[in-house]
């Protein structure tokens, strides 16, 4: 079992992907400009939060910065904040199977 699916997004009509197994790998680049409770916080930082969207998009294949995300934003009624921050969520949550939801400590080693 992976713990990352391959992961799909959309950014400026294109759609971009990551592999499974490269998704770790692209958290912790993500985890350089914002971290999971920062991104799970009610109000994160919106420069962070463009900055980490760009890092996935740039990952991805595509060319672009933090600033363009900024203003992406404001200027495309398609993607918003919520968006931004569903996206980078979503990946960085592994899949359901790898949520502790009830165990204990022996269980998680085996």
């Amino acid at each position: 079992m992976k713990a990352f699916q391959d992961v799909k997004f959309k950014y400026k009509d294109e759609v971009y992907s990551v592999k499974s197994n490269n998704v770790f790998r692209l958290i912790g680049q993500i985890e350089e400009v914002i971290s999971l409770g920062e991104i799970l916080n009610p109000n994160p930082s919106m420069m962070k939060i463009c900055s980490a969207f760009a890092c996935c998009v740039n990952y991805a294949g595509g060319n672009t910065t933090g600033e363009k995300v900024y203003c992406h934003i404001f200027s495309d009624e398609s993607f918003s904040p919520v968006d931004a921050v569903a996206n980078l969520q979503s990946l960085m949550i592994p899949p359901d199977e790898y949520k502790i939801s009830q165990g204990t400590q022996e269980d998680i080693k085996k």
